[in-house]
């Protein structure tokens, strides 16, 4: 049974604007109007921003550094995803609050979580032909249209979609159901029993030709060993070790320099929560303690009022303890990386020193053996070499055999009769979808392929990409193993439509929005066409997020920041 993601609300932060939005979105249809400027596409964005994919950003939204936080379900089980300003840092909660985990990266960290979490189980060849779970950009592709991409292009909203070489074939037949899950699991294992395979026989290859010319050496000459070239060769392994020692050194004292560092920022990040532990404190004491009237003081007499402006301003210590306390945690992030850098070469300085050490004392064990390889060396040698190369046959029998079975089942998995449907089903959609946009011009032959580029010209362009997105979108929910995402599309009115002709494009996506799917419609002029649901209207001129809500969105969303930035110094259980 397919999956289904839906959005219930989305929360952003910039602390350094002092600004903020709290959005909340209809299980069915919201639109997001406003004109130009007004910020639809930033909100639109910062959704895929959150789940770790990438849309284009404007440079102003970078700038602010917003923190979000989206409410979401899966199948109606409720989570939260916090994503920490313009940091790699993205956190996970439970419909309780409560923390699931936490990750630096989305390619092998976040990526395989939602895998997991949607069913999204295709695996494709990174550049180093490493099988990887593909990241957010290419789960969400097919159901984003992004205004500065999408409509000049298919299958092209999101930025760095060639870290996968070759995807496109994949991915589109993947969404599609042409090969569903199983299929692609079946191909990952393939592809790495393959890559696997050649290894060994290019290993085979190398010892074969060794070998031989071993033999054809070791029957005309006698062997002999030269020992003036063992000193001179061993004399140069020990320069190498001699600079290698004193990088090492270098690189000891700047890990020391960092590291006290690090002790420092720790230093003062208690001293920080101490101080943000007492503001609150004396907040909740002037607050629940002390009387509005007033108190005199026991030595001169004189009366204190506890009044707002004392509560306001010990209010502000707080939050500036907090400011400084989400500073002080990433100069730490940074020192920290620093530090894993450094250790990084300073483990390959240390490896490069086991290499060399491993050639002094194979170096001198070949000369220390010298009588016994003159006696024995040519039966010993043949010996080994070729129980070698029968130890790689053996290996590449077995993984052929592992390959011949996964071949079988890929042909199994391939149904022939299920993709000639998905064919005909996508090819008659575009037909229809075509005709009801007042799209003449676009032959047969241009879409037949489900995998085709949109050729169309013009102001037709978008109305037949907007024939296509909703045909695959169709055929997804039909025929896909992956979840159904909700539809984002940002400004569908493109290339200078007239009114009659935006008319037939957003009545079509009223009509055609996929049975129980959800939609989020970022749009200008709406021409009076009544979608139902949630309208989120923006009116202020490059100001998404909006002073008036940055205390109640601060406080709803610090605890999760909280959470977030001292998940390593908690227990990862902790919630309020």
């Amino acid at each position: 049974m397919q999956k289904k993601l839906v959005l219930e609300e989305m929360l952003l932060l910039s602390l350094s604007e002092k600004r903020a939005r709290k959005i909340a979105f209809d299980r069915s249809r919201t639109i997001v109007r406003g004109d130009n400027q007004t910020g639809k596409s930033c909100l639109v964005k910062s959704i895929y921003r959150t789940f770790g994919a990438e849309p284009p950003l404007h440079p102003r939204w970078k700038k602010a550094d917003v923190s979000s936080l989206i409410r979401f379900t899966v199948d109606q089980v409720r989570y939260a995803i916090l994503k920490h300003g313009s940091a790699d840092a993205y956190s996970i909660f439970d419909d309780n609050n409560k923390l699931i985990d936490t990750f630096d990266s989305v390619t092998t960290g976040l990526a395989p979580f939602f895998a997991n979490l949607l069913n999204f189980k295709i695996k494709l060849p990174d550049r180093e032909q490493k099988q990887i779970t593909p990241p957010s950009n290419y789960l969400f592709l097919p159901f984003y249209i992004d205004q500065d991409k999408s409509w000049a292009s298919n299958w092209s909203g999101f930025q760095r979609l060639q870290q996968l070489p070759n995807w496109r074939d994949a991915i589109i037949n993947y969404h599609t159901g042409i090969k569903g899950n199983e299929w692609y699991q079946a191909k990952g294992e393939a592809d790495q029993v393959k890559n696997e395979i050649k290894k060994l026989t290019d290993e085979k290859g190398v010892l074969r030709n060794v070998l031989d010319n071993l033999q054809e050496k070791l029957a005309n000459v006698q062997f002999d060993i030269s020992i003036e070239s063992f000193k001179q060769e061993i004399s140069e392994l020990l320069k190498e070790c001699i600079l290698l020692n004193a990088e090492q050194l270098k690189l000891k004292a700047r890990l020391v320099d960092l590291h006290n560092h690090r002790i420092i920022i720790d230093t003062q990040i208690k001293i920080t929560e101490q101080a943000l532990n007492e503001a609150r404190r004396d907040y909740v004491y002037m607050v629940e303690e002390l009387p509005d009237g007033g108190i005199e003081c026991p030595t001169c007499g004189a009366e204190y009022h506890n009044a707002f402006a004392e509560r306001f301003a010990i209010a502000q210590d707080e939050q500036k303890c907090f400011e400084l306390l989400q500073e002080l945690y990433a100069e730490l992030a940074k020192v920290e990386q620093k530090i894993r850098y450094e250790n990084g070469k300073y483990t390959g300085s240390m490896k490069e020193m086991e290499r060399i050490n491993g050639l002094l004392a194979s170096r001198q064990g070949d000369i220390s053996l010298k009588d016994l390889i003159e006696s024995e060396g040519k039966k010993e040698i043949r010996s080994i070499f070729e129980q070698k190369i029968t130890d790689t046959m053996n290996s590449i029998h077995d993984k052929s055999y592992a390959l011949d079975v996964l071949t079988k089942k890929l042909e199994k998995l391939q149904d022939k009769d299920r993709q000639g449907e998905i064919l005909d089903t996508y090819r008659q959609l575009m037909k229809t979808y075509l005709q009801e946009l007042n799209v003449t011009s676009l032959t047969a032959t241009s879409y037949k392929r489900i995998a085709a580029t949109i050729s169309e010209s013009g102001s037709a362009k978008p109305r037949a990409l907007t024939a296509y997105y909703f045909s695959i979108l169709q055929i997804i929910q039909k025929y896909s193993s992956a979840a159904f995402c909700p539809i984002v599309i940002d400004a569908p009115n493109q290339q200078e439509q007239d009114d009659k002709n935006l008319q037939r494009i957003l009545n079509f996506i009223k009509t055609h929005q996929p049975e129980d799917a959800q939609l989020i419609l970022a749009l200008g002029k709406d021409l009076k066409v009544d979608f139902g649901g949630e309208v989120i209207e923006l009116n202020d001129h490059e100001k998404l997020l909006q002073e008036s809500e940055y205390e109640s969105v601060y406080s709803e969303l610090r605890p999760f920041l909280d959470v977030g930035i001292m998940d390593s110094r908690q227990e990862p259980g902790f919630h309020w």
